[in-house]
C-alpha cells in the first residue's frame, strides 16, 4: 500500500482503527462485487483517509469517524433522540404540548452536549441563539397554535443549516436534519439538527 512510517505507526497505536481497517479490506478485497466493482487504488486512498483523519485528531476513537463520515442522519438522529437528558426535555414539551397556553417552549443544544432553554419563548414561535457552537434544536407547538411548519421554523432551520458550521477543518459536508414529533395526527413539536 506504500503506506508512509508515520502512518504505519498510527495503524500499530490505534487497535481498533487497525481492526476496522481489516475488516474493511476483508470485505471489500475478498468481495468485490459485494459493494460493487472497487479498485486497488480506491482502497488505498480510502485506508489513507482514515489514516489522515486520525493523524489530524490524535485523541479521536473510531466512534468518532464513524459519527463523522459513516453514520446515516437516521442513526444520528435516533442518538440524539434517545439521549437521556433529551428524552427527559421532548417528554416535556410533549406534555407542554396539551395545554391551551399560547407561548411554545424549546431547547437549544450546543457541540458540547449541554442542553439549555430557548432563549426566548413566545406566543406561536421560539427563538434559538444559533451559532457556531450550536448543534441543534426543539420546540413544541401548543393546542391553540397552527399544527404546520410555520414560515417561522423553516427559517429557524436555515439558520441551523448556516449559523452551525463543521466542526473539522477537513469536514467536507455537514448535513441539517429535522424530525418531527405528532399525536394524534398533528405536528407537536420538531427537532433540528446540523450534523
Amino acid at each position: 500500500m506504500n503506506l508512509t512510517p508515520a502512518e504505519i505507526t498510527l495503524i500499530n497505536s490505534k487497535n481498533e482503527v487497525r481492526l476496522e481497517l481489516y475488516k474493511y479490506l476483508a470485505l471489500h478485497y475478498a468481495y468485490p462485487f459485494s459493494q460493487g466493482t472497487i479498485l486497488i487504488q480506491e482502497l488505498i486512498d480510502y485506508v489513507k483517509f482514515v489514516l489522515q483523519y486520525f493523524a489530524n485528531h490524535l485523541n479521536a476513537i473510531w466512534q468518532d469517524y464513524y459519527n463523522d463520515y459513516l453514520a446515516t442522519p437516521c442513526t444520528k438522529i435516533k442518538s440524539i433522540v434517545n439521549n437521556p437528558q433529551m428524552k427527559i426535555k421532548i417528554d416535556s414539551l410533549k406534555e407542554f404540548s396539551l395545554t391551551a397556553v399560547r407561548d411554545e417552549r424549546g431547547y437549544h443544544q450546543d457541540k458540547s452536549g449541554n442542553i439549555t432553554p430557548a432563549a426566548l419563548n413566545g406566543a406561536h414561535h421560539v427563538d434559538f441563539m444559533i451559532g457556531t457552537n450550536s448543534l441543534g434544536g426543539i420546540h413544541n407547538h401548543t393546542l391553540n397554535g397552527d399544527h404546520i411548519f410555520s414560515p417561522r421554523d423553516i427559517l429557524t432551520f436555515l439558520s441551523f443549516c448556516q449559523g452551525a458550521k463543521p466542526d473539522f477543518a477537513d469536514r467536507q459536508y455537514g448535513r441539517s436534519y429535522r424530525k418531527c414529533f405528532f399525536r394524534d395526527d398533528r405536528a407537536i413539536g420538531q427537532l433540528f439538527y446540523y450534523l
